[in-house]
């Protein structure tokens, strides 16, 4: 039977007994732990060890990291390189470990951006010494004796900025930023059980209010049409059928042009417009890039992202909106007179009640710095 695959991050010479008290506890929960000298990483023979840690944090469904007083070893190279930085900047308002030109990596902060660019969970706790120095190392940052300072908690003084730019990312995050502090491994224990067995309940909770959710949304479907069928029954001739029915069948269509910005819509509707020129005219590259929502919502499940960078939230799903350029060919096919009266009836409609089918990203959801005696056991 699968078990979550739990990735323990830390530096392990000065760690090795945490780590070791940690897997036993990940053990008990009946989880599989992921843990470097346990050999429970896979050390491809082709590549470098490091690379072989930071690629099995890809197949994890959590990561835990532990930062202590210590840097660790420097990653290779070539491990860093396996990385999007780029991408990764947009995931934390505080991208310094990413950008300085003088950044150093640890292998174990390597792992934890790798699972930030995969979408791994992540669980960070901090010792609460190092915290401390921490929040003294902020409201010194500006002096320009900071590289000098020493701190009681960071074993290695030169790795000071790097340790304390690496706690900058990750409480910078846009989301999954908690830091806990922690000074014994009880600490870290009982919040992991109270916080795995919440996150538990709140996934029965949501999947028992997606099941609700799906059950009335097909209710409300099926009262749709017999209501559509009963007005169209009472439709005499043949052409307002036409338009009758084009109202039912395009509305989603026609909205969802208006959300993503299609500028001149009517224009484009009166001259048939073929459907990759009104989906550019809207600022979009073609093809489509069309993502899966990050929000963990079950309300947003796609976004789009403009040529300028702007990202718009879908409430529909991929494999509907595929069917858009098909449907789009069907309503330009109508007779030209038909076509238009349905563009105008829609147009009629009061929208300012209903939910945006599309709508734009705030740009505050958009956000997204040598070698040590400390060789970490890989």
């Amino acid at each position: 039977m699968p078990a979550p695959r739990i990735f323990i991050s830390s530096t392990a010479y000065d760690l090795g007994v945490l780590r070791s008290q940690l897997r036993s506890f990940v053990l008990e929960l009946g989880f599989d732990p992921v843990v470097s000298e346990y050999s429970e990483v896979l050390f491809d023979p082709r590549t470098h060890t490091h690379e072989n840690c930071i690629r099995e944090v890809s197949g994890c469904d959590l990561l835990v990291l532990i930062v202590g007083t210590r840097f660790g070893s420097d990653a290779l190279v070539d491990a860093v390189l396996d990385l999007d930085l780029k991408e990764l900047q947009v995931a934390s308002a505080n991208t310094k470990i990413l950008t300085d030109p003088g950044r150093r990596f640890s292998v174990t902060q390597l792992e934890l951006l790798k699972a930030v660019e995969v979408g791994v969970p992540v669980f960070a706790f901090v010792d609460e010494r190092v915290l401390q120095d921490h929040a003294t190392y902020q409201a010194n940052r500006s002096s320009k004796f900071i590289d000098e300072m020493r701190f009681a908690s960071i074993a290695q003084p030169d790795s000071a900025k790097h340790i304390f730019g690496f706690i900058d990312f990750i409480s910078g995050r846009i989301a999954n930023n908690a830091i806990i502090p922690f000074s014994k491994i009880e600490d870290i224990q009982a919040h992991l059980r109270r916080q795995w067995a919440a996150l538990f309940q709140r996934l029965l909770q949501e999947e028992r209010s997606d099941r609700a959710e799906r059950v009335r949304i097909d209710r409300l479907s099926e009262q749709f049409e017999d209501l559509k069928a009963a007005i169209l029954a009472t439709i005499g001739d043949a052409p307002s059928r036409d338009i009758a029915r084009g109202v039912v069948s395009f509305r989603h269509l026609l909205d969802i042009l208006r959300d993503i910005g299609v500028p001149e819509l009517r224009k484009a509707v009166e001259d048939a417009a073929g459907w990759e020129s009104v989906v550019s005219s809207a600022g979009f590259d073609l093809p489509l890039d069309l993502q899966p929502s990050e929000t963990g919502s079950v309300l947003f499940r796609v976004e789009l992202t403009r040529k300028d960078g702007t990202k718009l939230r879908g409430r529909i799903s991929a494999s509907r909106f595929a069917r858009l350029p098909d449907e789009w060919q069907r309503f330009t096919a109508l007779n030209p007179n038909v076509r238009m009266a349905i563009f105008d009836g829609l147009s009629e409609v009061d929208r300012s009640t209903g939910m945006a089918t599309f709508r734009t990203v705030p740009a505050a959801d958009r956000r997204g710095e040598g070698s040590t005696d400390d060789e970490e056991v890989i």
